[in-house]
């Protein structure tokens, strides 16, 4: 297996976001003296521990390193948070495509009976793991890649020869294509072309082609960005601006090499500086104070190469709080700087990334304040979901024609009402970044982190992507961030990164034939990181059947609770959210209900059966109508409900776990070789998971709980002064306010051991998670207790909802 990427894949060394600790790095930085100690310090953690017993997490994944090979066969792949590596043969690695079924049933009515939700989860740009192959990229020169004449379909490992190789028949449409004579192979008895194993495309299920001649022109040849600031008294107030500034000089070198950059700040007016002078001289800052009539006062010629302004821009970010610190209001023209920046390179696209903390109530796209609605769960909440006016949607998609993508940085904790502002990120394949308690002393660091992330991460720009179905199956709706350009499958983004996914929800339209297959294939253009036009494609074939039962034994429950979430989001704006989470408890029945029906002995009705590969559905299922973005509690504010559906349209399988079924670790006394690195595993090895319930909670305990964006780190009053002293760095806290305390790294194997914990934990995060150190019995525990789903807060517990769901299918099964 080649380690190595070429012609624009991914280079290894993104596989990890952050560096490997070794284990000499741990031990050569203790002395013999301190590990003595250390020993004698875990032996007096140990007697003090909780002894009482506690349960496992049923979700508890093996996290011994293992090989996963795809076949055209049917079998369920392996959990998204398993420790695998994928050998692709002829179908696509689970990375970059999973279905909720991978035998589906054969007719429309079949489908209807066993209420399963039929799709899959495409994640385009997944980081692959060191030890998989490469994506081959094949070249077929000024012709291109070899299409179906009928659907448009490209050649694929499903694809089937015959007549002597001269005719391929298209997996997807059924179609009969002449071979090239270029491409011409003789088969052999098995009707297998000889060059086989030469042929990638024919191997591979997931494969990339470089473009044909034609469409190989690229308008730029550079990524063009815009840095939009807003420069408000209530920035600086709050650190918030000054800390910006320090971010955007320590990412100056993340950015890639060809990169232009330019600036913009604004609050009243919008300011453009011209960096077109003299190594020597300041920018010229040009004032535009005619914010309701944007223009261009500057040219775009003006946006530099970064290599050849890093210096003046480093000078630039150091003096920038300088020139607006007797600021004293605090209007902001944010609507009209966006349009003023997409202005700035309407010509060769690129990226904007703003940064705002208040509502736009100036110039173009001003807004005004919406009324607060004081109950939650009625009709009237889900028209907070939609957004005021036209402007921004409109914009957005201004910006979209044009492939330009919107990063919005948001750290107001009041109303910014981020239903309208949020369409810019939505439309064109942008991110959300939602800041809204910002803490200086804890916050820099997520800032920081996630605006290096978005520069480093594979990402693809001026992208248009396409489901292909093959005979009897269709797209029923799709689901991200993006903006639906016609009313086939066809999506258009400005942007698409490695952490971001498009959802396809299938149905069929006609029954299939006997031992008829399903073919899918994704395809998407777009430009890489090199600036290269590439076609990625990834291929899934599953089967089908007739019997219920045998269905049932092919689903992928992970896939399947995704969709009903992301599903679930599309009904915000239509729905009140009561009626939300009864449709998901309602769809969750209502397959368990088809499962006892058909798959099991009627002798056994008065249990609670759930099949084995549906065994944490309930689970998840009430992790989800408890969440956040469900809730119906007035401390959550629409703003962060609207960032989370942001978040979760688009997130990845194991980020969308995390979320409905938060985990949680004992750190207590971490036994040998936890968070150290295990070169046998290839990760840094975590501890156990815990059920999220009180029962699990200890005055002598330290538990670390993460949901995918946050993290807390959970200290009982009773921790020893020992624990104490190697975590923290003083013996007693009762008194210490962790409200701002950042969690430092000590010299002790102990501490380094949480800090590997936590930053094995963060590897597949598509935005940093803040860390909070929450006090047992403190003012804000409940921030943390809110994600103890098992117990009855606010809420039923589990054992209640099994209760229900029992109750409500016997119901069923009499009705």
């Amino acid at each position: 297996m080649n380690p190595n990427n070429e012609n624009g894949n991914l280079s290894t060394n993104l596989s990890r976001r952050y560096p490997i600790p070794s284990y000499e790095d741990l031990s050569n930085n203790v002395s013999s003296q301190n590990n003595s100690q250390e020993t004698q310090n875990n032996n007096q953690m140990r007697e003090t521990q909780y002894f009482e017993a506690q349960e496992n997490d049923l979700r508890e994944i093996s996290q011994k390193f293992t090989q996963y090979t795809t076949t055209n066969e049917k079998k369920v792949p392996p959990s998204s948070e398993c420790n695998f590596f994928s050998v692709e043969n002829l179908n696509c690695s689970p990375r970059f495509m999973r279905s909720s079924i991978y035998c589906i049933p054969k007719t429309k009515a079949l489908m209807r009976t066993t209420h399963l939700p039929f799709g899959v989860i495409v994640r385009p740009l997944a980081i692959t793991h060191p030890q998989e192959d490469t994506i081959p990229i094949v070249d077929f020169g000024e012709n291109g890649p070899i299409r179906c004449s009928r659907c448009g379909a490209y050649i694929c490992s499903n694809a089937k020869f015959i007549k002597g190789g001269k005719i391929w028949i298209c997996p997807i449409c059924g179609v009969t294509n002449k071979v090239p004579k270029y491409y011409f192979c003789a088969l052999n008895s098995n009707n297998i072309r000889h060059d086989i194993n030469e042929r990638p495309e024919l191997l591979r299920g997931t494969i990339e082609f470089t473009a044909k001649k034609e469409s190989k022109e690229i308008k730029t040849k550079a990524v063009h960005y815009v840095l939009v600031i807003e420069v408000t008294a209530i920035t600086f107030r709050q650190g918030i601006f000054s800390d910006i500034t320090k971010a955007l000089d320590n990412i100056l070198d993340h950015f890639p090499e060809n990169a232009y950059v330019s600036i913009i700040t604004f609050n009243s007016t919008i300011h453009f500086y011209d960096f077109n002078k003299n190594e020597e001289s300041d920018p010229n800052m040009i004032i535009m104070s005619d914010i309701h009539d944007v223009f261009l006062p500057i040219s775009p010629t003006t946006i530099q190469p970064l290599s050849s302004i890093k210096g003046k821009l480093k000078k630039f970010f150091k003096n920038l709080p300088q020139m607006f610190q007797n600021l004293k209001s605090t209007p902001s023209a944010y609507g009209s700087a966006m349009k003023a920046a997409s202005l700035l390179i309407e010509k060769n696209g690129g990226k904007i990334i703003s940064f705002s903390s208040q509502l736009p109530n100036r110039g173009m796209g001003s807004l005004n304040k919406r009324s607060k609605i004081k109950f939650s769960g009625t009709d009237e909440e889900k028209k907070l979901f939609i957004p005021q006016g036209k402007y921004y949607t409109n914009l957005g998609k201004w910006c979209l024609e044009r492939n330009i993508a919107i990063d919005n940085y948001f750290f107001t904790s009041f109303q910014n009402d981020l239903s309208t502002i949020s369409e810019l990120s939505r439309i064109t394949g942008g991110e959300i970044y939602l800041l809204n308690t910002y803490i200086p002393e804890i916050d820099r660091d997520k800032l920081v982190n996630d605006l290096i992330w978005s520069l480093k991460r594979p990402t693809g720009i001026q992208c248009v992507c396409k489901l292909r179905t093959s005979t009897g199956i269709c797209v029923s709706k799709t689901i991200g961030n993006f903006e639906r350009q016609s009313e086939g499958t066809e999506i258009k983004l400005s942007s698409i990164n490695s952490d971001q996914t498009i959802c396809y929800l299938l149905e069929h339209d006609m029954d299939l034939k006997e031992n008829q297959p399903v073919y899918l294939q994704f395809a998407m253009l777009y430009i890489n990181q090199n600036m290269e036009k590439r076609i990625r494609v990834i291929n899934l074939k599953l089967d089908s059947h007739f019997e219920i039962k045998h269905i049932f034994n092919y689903i992928d429950q992970e896939t399947l609770i995704t969709l009903i979430m992301k599903n679930s989001l599309t009904e915000l704006k239509l729905l009140p959210i009561l009626q939300i989470r009864d449709n998901i408890i309602q769809q969750i029945i209502n397959i368990l209900v088809c499962y006892r029906r058909f798959c099991i002995e009627k002798t056994v009705l008065h249990k609670m059966v759930i099949p084995s590969n549906l065994q944490l559905i309930p689970s998840y299922a009430l992790g989800l109508t408890k969440c956040k973005l469900f809730r119906l509690l007035p401390s959550v504010s629409t703003d962060e409900k609207i960032f989370l559906a942001h978040y979760l349209r688009s997130s990845t399988v194991k980020l969308s776990l995390s979320f409905m079924y938060p985990k949680m670790y004992s750190l207590h006394s971490l036994q040998s070789g936890i968070g150290l690195y295990s070169k046998s595993n290839q990760k840094i090895m975590l501890p156990s998971t815990l059920k999220l319930s009180v029962k699990n909670l200890s005055s002598k305990e330290i538990l670390l709980l993460d949901n995918g964006l946050e993290m807390f780190l959970w200290i009982g009053n009773n921790v020893s002064n020992i624990a104490c002293k190697l975590l923290f760095d003083r013996e007693n806290i009762q008194n210490q306010n962790f409200s701002s305390f950042k969690l430092p790294i000590l010299n002790n194997i102990y501490s380094k051991k949480i800090h590997n914990i936590i930053q094995e934990i963060n590897q597949g995060r598509s935005q940093f998670p803040t860390l909070r150190i929450i006090r047992h019995s403190a003012q804000n525990e409940i921030s943390f207790l809110q994600f103890l789903i098992e117990d009855k807060l606010n809420s039923i517990s589990t054992f209640e909802f099994l209760n229900k769901l029992h109750t409500k299918i016997i119901e069923k099964m009499n009705y």
